[in-house]
């Protein structure tokens, strides 16, 4: 499985000094199991996109394996979870970056849930919203147009709908939208734009690069308190948005983290140092330290567009 910052594949993470590394280890799950994970998670994305299938996972997902191998501790399971919702995070905020939604929707899940429950007119709402985002993007005008190529009535509905939304821009005063054909955004603009919510998920199942816990590992007030000193933001400039805000990004992106209420890092101490990097301590609930060292946060290793 080819690895990258925010998806390492199973058998590079059982390496990592961070948590999620010792957890793995601490498994004792052999090196065979670990690569076949990692087969088994590219062979079935391979195999949904030579089916033209838009899966909700935007890489390979190794960690349904492990979930269903049979005596998996629930303990262990709560991590698996909470680690493989960081795919589906990804894809969230790729999605907010396309127009494709929201932080507070996927205009591709509300028109799948329309139309299982027959609301047509929801349906047809949601599915415009869509095609208004994703059609000034090339890529993407590119493959429907190679998708529709042996069904002359599917383009005939196709040219209907782009002379239809042309029209509409056009009535609005937005004539350079239509004629302004776009590339997918890098990873790198998508962090300028909503860079809190990047840092969540690129953070999610391993932090930096000298083995500190995961986010999904943090209760709600030192991960708010790292978000806000990492973007160089006061607690007080975000007013009464601080920990709520925080745990709503979160929530939205449907992080899931490992505990609920017994948290794994309980409390964390932050101080930034003259380099660039920082030095970071975390602690548990009893105030003993699970990790401390200096940070450097890596560009990551995405692809250069992303959709």
């Amino acid at each position: 499985m080819k690895s990258t910052w925010l998806a390492p594949s199973l058998v590079e993470l059982a390496r990592d000094k961070g948590t999620i590394g010792e957890i793995l280890r601490r498994m004792r799950l052999p090196d065979w199991l670990l690569r076949e994970a990692d087969r088994r998670a590219e062979q079935n994305h391979a195999a949904k996109h030579k089916r033209q299938e838009s899966g909700r996972l935007p890489w390979p997902d190794p960690w349904q394996f492990l979930l269903e191998i049979p005596g998996i501790s629930e303990e262990a399971k709560k991590v698996f979870r909470a680690a493989q919702s960081q795919l589906a995070a990804m894809r969230h905020v790729c999605g907010m970056a396309t127009g494709r939604g929201t932080l507070n929707c996927d205009w591709y899940d509300v028109a799948v849930k329309a139309l299982a429950r027959g609301d047509k007119r929801a349906y047809d709402y949601a599915a415009a919203k869509l095609g208004n985002a994703l059609a000034q993007y090339d890529p993407v005008l590119r493959a429907v147009r190679e998708h529709g190529q042996n069904d002359p009535e599917f383009l005939a509905s196709l040219e209907q709908w782009q002379k239809k939304r042309r029209a509409q821009l056009v009535h609005d005063c937005k004539r350079k939208e239509w004629e302004q054909i776009k590339p997918l955004p890098k990873w790198s603009e998508i962090r300028g734009r909503f860079p809190i919510e990047t840092m969540l998920v690129e953070s999610w199942v391993r932090f930096g690069v000298d083995g500190a816990p995961g986010l999904m590992f943090w209760r709600n007030e030192p991960l708010t308190k790292l978000l806000l000193a990492f973007r160089q933001r006061n607690r007080n400039d975000f007013c009464e948005r601080g920990r709520e805000f925080i745990k709503k990004v979160r929530q939205r992106l449907h992080l899931v983290p490992v505990e609920t209420k017994a948290h794994f890092i309980w409390e964390v101490s932050i101080n930034r140092l003259s380099d660039g990097t920082w030095e970071l301590k975390t602690l548990q609930r009893d105030g003993s330290c699970v990790s401390c060292g200096i940070v450097t946060l890596r560009p990551p290793a995405f692809p250069e567009t992303v959709s």
